[in-house]
Protein backbone atom coordinates (compact mmCIF):
# COMPACT_ATOMS: atom_id res chain seq x y z
CA UNK A 1 0.00 0.00 0.00
CA UNK A 2 1.57 3.86 -1.03
CA UNK A 3 1.67 5.81 1.82
CA UNK A 4 -0.80 8.93 1.80
CA UNK A 5 -2.40 11.16 4.57
CA UNK A 6 -5.08 10.44 5.92
CA UNK A 7 -6.51 13.93 5.83
CA UNK A 8 -5.81 14.37 2.02
CA UNK A 9 -8.17 11.54 1.65
CA UNK A 10 -11.24 12.58 3.51
CA UNK A 11 -10.81 16.16 0.88
CA UNK A 12 -10.80 14.16 -1.99
CA UNK A 13 -14.54 13.48 -1.10
CA UNK A 14 -15.41 16.80 0.13
CA UNK A 15 -15.68 19.55 -2.62
CA UNK A 16 -14.99 22.55 -0.67
CA UNK A 17 -11.88 20.82 0.55
CA UNK A 18 -10.81 20.29 -2.74
CA UNK A 19 -11.43 23.60 -3.90
CA UNK A 20 -9.43 25.15 -0.56
CA UNK A 21 -6.49 22.73 -1.25
CA UNK A 22 -6.03 24.03 -4.89
CA UNK A 23 -6.11 27.47 -3.83
CA UNK A 24 -3.72 26.68 -1.17
CA UNK A 25 -0.86 24.41 -3.62
CA UNK A 26 0.65 25.80 -6.80
CA UNK A 27 -0.11 22.87 -8.60
CA UNK A 28 3.01 22.80 -11.27
CA UNK A 29 5.52 23.57 -9.04
CA UNK A 30 4.91 22.48 -5.36
CA UNK A 31 4.91 18.93 -3.94
CA UNK A 32 2.00 18.29 -2.10
CA UNK A 33 3.56 15.76 0.27
CA UNK A 34 6.73 14.11 1.09
CA UNK A 35 7.18 11.10 2.95
CA UNK A 36 9.59 8.04 3.22
CA UNK A 37 11.37 9.53 0.04
CA UNK A 38 8.17 9.85 -1.95
CA UNK A 39 6.88 13.61 -3.33
CA UNK A 40 3.96 13.65 -5.32
CA UNK A 41 1.66 16.49 -6.56
CA UNK A 42 -2.08 16.82 -6.08
CA UNK A 43 -2.40 15.05 -10.26
CA UNK A 44 0.00 12.28 -9.08
CA UNK A 45 -1.82 11.68 -5.16
CA UNK A 46 -5.15 11.70 -7.58
CA UNK A 47 -3.94 9.03 -10.18
CA UNK A 48 -2.68 6.57 -7.20
CA UNK A 49 -5.73 6.73 -5.46
CA UNK A 50 -7.73 6.47 -9.05
CA UNK A 51 -9.86 8.83 -8.24
CA UNK A 52 -11.67 10.21 -11.25
CA UNK A 53 -13.15 13.25 -10.20
CA UNK A 54 -10.31 15.12 -8.82
CA UNK A 55 -8.12 14.04 -11.60
CA UNK A 56 -10.59 15.70 -14.46
CA UNK A 57 -10.95 18.63 -11.46
CA UNK A 58 -7.34 19.00 -11.94
CA UNK A 59 -7.36 18.51 -15.60
CA UNK A 60 -9.85 20.72 -16.72
CA UNK A 61 -9.84 23.54 -14.09
CA UNK A 62 -6.10 24.26 -14.26
CA UNK A 63 -2.74 24.19 -16.67
CA UNK A 64 -1.46 20.89 -15.44
CA UNK A 65 2.15 19.67 -16.24
CA UNK A 66 1.09 16.22 -16.90
CA UNK A 67 5.27 15.30 -17.75
CA UNK A 68 5.86 16.50 -13.78
CA UNK A 69 8.10 13.92 -12.13
CA UNK A 70 7.27 12.34 -9.07
CA UNK A 71 9.05 9.28 -6.17
CA UNK A 72 6.33 7.14 -5.42
CA UNK A 73 6.44 3.43 -3.65
CA UNK A 74 5.70 1.16 -5.73
CA UNK A 75 5.27 -2.99 -4.92
CA UNK A 76 7.41 -2.07 -2.18
CA UNK A 77 10.23 -0.66 -3.96
CA UNK A 78 10.86 3.30 -4.25
CA UNK A 79 10.74 4.81 -8.20
CA UNK A 80 11.96 7.56 -8.63
CA UNK A 81 11.01 9.99 -11.59
CA UNK A 82 7.16 8.31 -12.13
CA UNK A 83 4.73 10.41 -14.02
CA UNK A 84 1.03 10.46 -12.91
CA UNK A 85 0.17 8.21 -16.09
CA UNK A 86 3.03 5.66 -15.25
CA UNK A 87 1.37 5.75 -11.11
CA UNK A 88 -2.38 5.11 -13.00
CA UNK A 89 -0.90 2.62 -15.20
CA UNK A 90 1.10 0.73 -12.38
CA UNK A 91 -1.81 0.71 -10.23
CA UNK A 92 -4.55 -0.64 -12.69
CA UNK A 93 -6.29 2.49 -12.79
CA UNK A 94 -7.92 2.43 -16.25
CA UNK A 95 -10.06 5.59 -16.27
CA UNK A 96 -7.12 7.88 -14.93
CA UNK A 97 -5.05 6.23 -17.51
CA UNK A 98 -7.38 7.66 -20.28
CA UNK A 99 -7.64 10.51 -18.94
CA UNK A 100 -4.44 11.44 -18.92
CA UNK A 101 -3.50 10.12 -22.49
CA UNK A 102 -6.47 12.09 -23.72
CA UNK A 103 -4.89 14.95 -22.09
CA UNK A 104 -1.80 14.96 -24.41
CA UNK A 105 0.12 12.32 -21.57
CA UNK A 106 3.47 11.20 -22.81
CA UNK A 107 2.93 7.53 -23.18
CA UNK A 108 6.54 6.67 -23.63
CA UNK A 109 7.46 8.82 -20.48
CA UNK A 110 10.08 6.73 -18.76
CA UNK A 111 11.21 7.34 -15.33
CA UNK A 112 14.77 7.25 -14.08
CA UNK A 113 15.15 3.89 -14.02
CA UNK A 114 13.73 3.83 -18.03
CA UNK A 115 10.80 2.29 -16.84
CA UNK A 116 7.62 3.01 -19.28
CA UNK A 117 4.23 3.26 -17.80
CA UNK A 118 3.32 0.17 -20.30
CA UNK A 119 5.89 -2.13 -18.54
CA UNK A 120 3.90 -0.65 -15.25
CA UNK A 121 1.01 -2.03 -16.57
CA UNK A 122 3.00 -5.13 -17.62
CA UNK A 123 3.74 -6.29 -14.42
CA UNK A 124 0.88 -6.12 -12.56
CA UNK A 125 -0.96 -7.54 -15.83
CA UNK A 126 -3.18 -5.22 -16.59
CA UNK A 127 -3.85 -6.37 -20.09
CA UNK A 128 -6.60 -3.31 -21.07
CA UNK A 129 -4.37 -0.91 -19.84
CA UNK A 130 -1.57 -2.57 -21.99
CA UNK A 131 -3.70 -2.58 -25.23
CA UNK A 132 -4.55 0.83 -24.68
CA UNK A 133 -1.00 2.32 -24.16
CA UNK A 134 -0.59 0.18 -27.25
CA UNK A 135 -3.25 2.00 -29.26
CA UNK A 136 -1.71 5.06 -28.01
CA UNK A 137 1.84 4.78 -29.36
CA UNK A 138 3.46 3.01 -26.47
CA UNK A 139 6.88 1.10 -27.13
CA UNK A 140 6.43 -2.15 -27.03
CA UNK A 141 10.69 -2.63 -27.04
CA UNK A 142 11.37 0.01 -25.10
CA UNK A 143 13.95 -1.47 -22.51
CA UNK A 144 15.05 -0.21 -18.74
CA UNK A 145 18.48 0.28 -17.32
CA UNK A 146 19.17 -3.53 -17.38
CA UNK A 147 17.92 -3.67 -21.00
CA UNK A 148 14.71 -5.67 -19.28
CA UNK A 149 11.67 -4.90 -21.63
CA UNK A 150 8.36 -5.25 -21.12
CA UNK A 151 8.02 -8.83 -22.35
CA UNK A 152 10.44 -9.51 -19.78
CA UNK A 153 8.34 -8.79 -17.09
CA UNK A 154 5.05 -9.70 -18.46
CA UNK A 155 6.91 -13.18 -18.77
CA UNK A 156 8.31 -13.27 -15.45
CA UNK A 157 4.98 -13.10 -13.89
CA UNK A 158 3.41 -15.43 -16.29
CA UNK A 159 0.97 -12.82 -17.75
CA UNK A 160 0.29 -15.02 -20.64
CA UNK A 161 -2.28 -12.81 -22.38
CA UNK A 162 0.18 -9.79 -22.12
CA UNK A 163 3.00 -11.86 -23.40
CA UNK A 164 0.69 -12.79 -26.21
CA UNK A 165 -0.66 -8.95 -27.24
CA UNK A 166 3.04 -7.48 -27.21
CA UNK A 167 4.31 -10.47 -29.26
CA UNK A 168 1.48 -9.57 -31.64
CA UNK A 169 2.54 -5.89 -31.66
CA UNK A 170 6.18 -6.67 -32.35
CA UNK A 171 7.71 -7.18 -29.13
CA UNK A 172 11.28 -9.39 -29.72
CA UNK A 173 10.99 -11.83 -27.94
CA UNK A 174 15.02 -12.74 -28.54
CA UNK A 175 16.11 -9.28 -27.19
CA UNK A 176 18.73 -10.08 -23.93
CA UNK A 177 18.79 -8.15 -20.37
CA UNK A 178 22.29 -6.94 -19.53
CA UNK A 179 22.62 -10.87 -18.06
CA UNK A 180 22.35 -11.98 -21.05
CA UNK A 181 18.56 -13.31 -20.50
CA UNK A 182 15.73 -13.42 -22.39
CA UNK A 183 12.06 -13.29 -21.83
CA UNK A 184 12.18 -17.49 -22.27
CA UNK A 185 14.58 -17.31 -19.84
CA UNK A 186 12.07 -15.56 -16.99
CA UNK A 187 9.36 -17.67 -18.18
CA UNK A 188 10.98 -21.31 -17.81
CA UNK A 189 12.56 -20.40 -14.36
CA UNK A 190 9.20 -19.54 -13.35
CA UNK A 191 7.80 -22.38 -14.61
CA UNK A 192 5.04 -20.52 -16.73
CA UNK A 193 4.30 -23.38 -19.91
CA UNK A 194 1.73 -21.42 -21.43
CA UNK A 195 4.10 -18.45 -21.83
CA UNK A 196 6.95 -20.24 -23.29
CA UNK A 197 4.92 -21.73 -25.57
CA UNK A 198 3.92 -18.42 -26.89
CA UNK A 199 7.57 -17.13 -26.96
CA UNK A 200 8.96 -20.34 -28.96
CA UNK A 201 5.74 -19.69 -31.15
CA UNK A 202 6.92 -16.55 -32.04
CA UNK A 203 10.65 -17.34 -32.72
CA UNK A 204 11.89 -17.32 -29.31
CA UNK A 205 15.43 -19.05 -29.20
CA UNK A 206 17.61 -21.37 -27.16
CA UNK A 207 20.28 -18.45 -26.05
CA UNK A 208 22.88 -18.71 -23.10
CA UNK A 209 22.78 -16.23 -20.51
CA UNK A 210 25.72 -14.37 -18.89
CA UNK A 211 25.97 -17.85 -16.64
CA UNK A 212 26.03 -19.88 -20.06
CA UNK A 213 22.75 -21.13 -19.25
CA UNK A 214 19.82 -21.86 -21.91
CA UNK A 215 16.11 -21.38 -20.92
CA UNK A 216 15.74 -25.13 -20.67
CA UNK A 217 19.04 -25.77 -17.95
CA UNK A 218 17.34 -23.02 -16.49
CA UNK A 219 13.61 -24.96 -15.96
CA UNK A 220 15.51 -28.46 -15.27
CA UNK A 221 17.35 -26.68 -12.29
CA UNK A 222 14.48 -25.20 -10.57
CA UNK A 223 12.37 -28.82 -11.61
CA UNK A 224 9.85 -27.61 -13.52
CA UNK A 225 9.30 -30.90 -14.95
CA UNK A 226 6.23 -29.52 -17.52
CA UNK A 227 8.06 -27.17 -19.34
CA UNK A 228 11.03 -28.91 -19.74
CA UNK A 229 9.01 -32.03 -21.47
CA UNK A 230 7.85 -29.19 -23.74
CA UNK A 231 11.00 -27.56 -24.84
CA UNK A 232 12.07 -31.54 -25.50
CA UNK A 233 9.12 -32.31 -27.47
CA UNK A 234 10.00 -29.30 -29.88
CA UNK A 235 11.79 -30.42 -33.24
CA UNK A 236 14.77 -29.16 -33.94
CA UNK A 237 14.38 -26.94 -30.78
CA UNK A 238 17.80 -29.05 -28.91
CA UNK A 239 20.72 -30.43 -29.64
CA UNK A 240 20.99 -34.48 -28.89
CA UNK A 241 23.74 -33.31 -26.35
CA UNK A 242 21.47 -30.81 -24.70
CA UNK A 243 19.00 -33.27 -24.25
CA UNK A 244 20.88 -35.31 -22.54
CA UNK A 245 22.25 -32.97 -19.98
CA UNK A 246 19.07 -31.67 -19.70
CA UNK A 247 17.88 -35.12 -18.56
CA UNK A 248 20.56 -35.53 -16.21
CA UNK A 249 20.29 -32.46 -14.39
CA UNK A 250 16.64 -33.63 -13.79
CA UNK A 251 17.81 -36.18 -12.06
Amino acid sequence: ELEVHVSFHKTLENTEEKQRLLRIFTINTEKFDEVDGQSVTPLTMAAMMGNVTFVKTLLTQFDIDLERECNVVFDGLLVYGATALWVAAGMGHMQVVKMLVQRGADVNHNTKAQSSPLRAACYEGRLDIVKYLIEHGADVNLANTYNNTSIMIAAYKGHAHVVDTLLKNGANPNEQALCGATALHYAAECGHLEVCRLLLDHGARMQKNEHGLTPVLQAAERTHEAVVEMFISRPGLMTKEETITTIELMG
